[in-house]
């Protein structure tokens, strides 16, 4: 009678509970080590679309100007016209925003909180000197036009 190693009935009802209470304890072990594997495919998912956002996010330079986003936006086509960009007499905006695209140089322009005009460019694809000499370069003459 009794339970393992000749144990008395009270004994025995504690060392099943013992052993219920375990159960759930070992199959957390044993599972940490699969869930934990599908937790790292996961993250190296992710971790690859932040790494080409980054990248992506790279090859734009960005400039907050403290002017309405009206003058900041003339300013910033004027500016384009100046380093010889064939800019269209009207480009179509939204009230705070505006988008243009001339061959491989886009330019957005957007009003933020606090007063705030931020001027986004992009260049290429990818990150290289010249893009960023170019994108610089616009960003300065925007500056000069304001």
């Amino acid at each position: 009678m009794g339970g393992p190693g000749g144990r008395g009935p009270a004994k025995e009802l504690d060392w099943r509970k013992e052993r219920i209470m375990r159960q759930p304890v070992l199959l957390a072990l044993l599972l940490v080590p699969l869930l934990s594997g599908c937790l790292a495919v996961a993250g190296l998912t992710v971790g690859a679309g932040v790494v080409g956002f980054v990248y992506y996010d790279k090859n734009e330079a960005h400039k907050d100007f403290d002017a309405s986003f009206e003058k900041t936006w003339k300013a910033s086509l004027e500016a384009l016209r100046e380093l010889k960009y064939e800019v269209p007499k009207e480009v179509a905006h939204a009230p705070d925003s505006g988008d243009v695209t001339i061959g491989d140089l886009r330019l957005r322009v957007a009003r933020h909180p606090g007063s705030l005009t931020r001027v986004r460019v992009r260049i290429g694809t990818f990150l290289t000197e010249e893009h960023r000499r170019r994108a610089g370069l616009i960003l300065e003459q925007i500056e000069k036009e304001l």
